[in-house]
C-alpha cells in the first residue's frame, strides 16, 4: 500500500533474491545506487556497485550488459561509479563515474551513454551530488563541483554544464565558490529550492543551502538561505537526510533518531527529536529518505474514523527509514507518516507505521518504476 499504484490496505508481498536466482549469480560488491527508468521503447534497471555497472530488465531482473559496454566510448582509466539522476520529463538519464557525467537520451530506445559533458570554461571537474530539481516540464539538474566549489547546471541540450551567472554581493553565499566544503546531500525543498548540506573539508561545521531555481530567477540572486546547522545533535554522525518539496521542513537521521528542523527567516535552526528508534526490535537507522512517488498510501491517526485510522497519499508526506541490527543480521524498512508540515511532526502511532521485515543489511533505496 505504501509504494504500489491501486491499493487501499496493506497487502504486503516480498520478492527475494530476485536478481541472484534470474542470472545464477550475485552482483559483484555492494550496491551504492540503481535506477529504474521505463520511457517509451527504452525500459532499465541501471545498478551501480564500488566497481561495476549492470543494466538489466526491470521487469525480469535478467543481465543484459555492463560496465563499458554501456557506453559509445568506453571509459579509460579511474572506473568509479558514484551515483545517478533521472530527468523524467525528457527521457534523459545521468551517470556518474569518477566525477564525470554521462549523459543518455533514450529516446527511440537509445541504451548507451553519450562521451562525459563539459563545462563552459573547459576546466576539469569532480561532480559530488546531483538532483533533477522542479516538477514536469519546470525540471532542472544540477549537480556541485568539489574541484571549484561550485554548483553547475546541465543546459536544455543536456550534453554540458552551465555556469551561473557572476552574484550580487553580499549574498548569503556564493553560488560559484561556496569555499572549501563538501556537497554530502542534495535534494529539492519548497519552491523547487535546491537544498544541499555542506561540511567542511576540515572542521566539523555544517550548514544548509537553499537555492532558488525557477526558469525566471536563475540571474545574479540565487541563494535563499543559509542555515547552520552545525550545533544540531548528532549532526557529524548523521546517516541520512530529506528535504521536503511541499514545505518548509527538514530532517536528518542519525543511528538512533530522527530530527526534524523547521526552516524560517532565521539562520540559526533549532532541529526537534521527531522519533528514537526501538533499538532492541528494530538496531540502529542506516539510511533516511522522503518518499517522492505520486502513488501509494499510508495509515495515519484519525479521531473522526471509527477504527481511529485513516488513509492518505504518501506522496512527500511519509519518511522511510532502513535499520538493520547487528546481533541478528536483519535489516528492516520502516515508513513513518508527516502528519502536520512546516514542524515536520511525525505519526506518533507506531502500530500503524509501515513494516518490511526480514532482509539483510540494506545499502539502497530507490524507486522502480514499472508503468509506462
Amino acid at each position: 500500500m505504501n509504494f504500489t499504484r491501486g491499493l487501499l490496505e496493506k497487502n504486503t508481498k516480498f520478492y527475494r533474491n530476485i536478481y541472484s536466482s534470474v542470472n545464477q549469480h550475485n552482483l559483484n560488491g555492494l550496491v551504492k545506487d540503481m535506477q529504474s527508468f521505463v520511457k517509451s521503447a527504452s525500459r532499465t534497471l541501471t545498478i551501480l556497485t564500488d566497481k561495476d555497472i549492470y543494466r538489466v530488465d526491470p521487469f525480469e531482473f535478467a543481465d543484459w550488459e555492463m560496465n563499458n559496454d554501456l557506453f559509445f566510448v568506453p571509459i579509460d582509466g579511474d572506473f568509479r561509479p558514484k551515483n545517478m539522476m533521472l530527468w523524467e520529463y525528457w527521457g534523459v538519464e545521468f551517470l556518474n563515474v569518477s566525477g564525470k557525467v554521462y549523459p543518455r537520451n533514450s529516446s527511440w530506445g537509445n541504451l548507451y551513454y553519450n562521451f562525459y559533458m563539459y563545462t563552459p570554461d573547459l576546466a576539469d571537474y569532480d561532480v559530488s551530488q546531483m538532483i533533477v530539481c522542479g516538477t514536469y516540464y519546470y525540471a532542472v539538474p544540477y549537480a556541485f563541483d568539489e574541484n571549484k566549489n561550485r554548483f553547475l547546471q546541465v543546459n536544455s541540450r543536456y550534453d554540458g554544464f552551465l555556469q551561473f551567472r557572476e552574484q550580487n554581493p553580499g549574498l548569503l553565499f556564493d553560488v560559484n565558490n561556496v569555499g572549501a566544503y563538501d556537497a554530502i546531500y542534495m535534494g529539492e525543498g519548497e519552491n523547487a529550492q535546491l537544498m544541499t548540506v555542506f561540511k567542511a573539508e576540515k572542521g566539523d561545521d555544517y550548514w544548509l543551502a537553499a537555492m532558488q531555481t525557477k526558469e525566471e530567477d536563475t540571474g545574479s540572486n540565487l541563494p535563499k538561505g543559509r542555515y547552520v546547522l552545525t550545533n544540531c545533535p548528532g549532526i557529524n554522525e548523521a546517516v541520512g537526510f530529506a528535504a521536503s518539496p511541499i514545505s518548509t521542513d527538514f530532517y536528518y537521521a542519525t543511528k538512533d533518531q530522527i530530527y526534524t528542523i523547521a526552516l524560517g527567516n532565521s539562520q540559526d535552526v533549532i532541529a526537534e527529536s521527531r522519533y528514537i528508534v526501538d533499538k532492541e526490535r528494530d538496531g540502529e537507522i542506516t539510511s533516511l529518505t522522503m518518499w517522492r512517488g505520486e502513488y501509494g498510501r499510508m495509515n495515519v491517526s484519525s479521531e473522526t474514523s471509527t477504527t481511529g485510522v485513516t488513509t492518505q497519499n504518501a506522496q512527500y508526506r511519509m519518511l522511510i527509514i532502513t535499520t538493520y541490527k547487528e546481533s541478528t543480521g536483519e535489516g528492516k524498512v520502516l515508513t513513518i507518516p508527516i502528519v502536520k508540515l512546516t514542524s515536520g511532526t511525525l505519526e506518533p502511532n507506531r502500530d500503524i507505521h509501515g513494516r518490511y521485515e526480514g532482509f539483510g543489511r540494506i545499502t539502497k533505496v530507490a524507486y522502480n518504476k514499472v508503468g509506462n
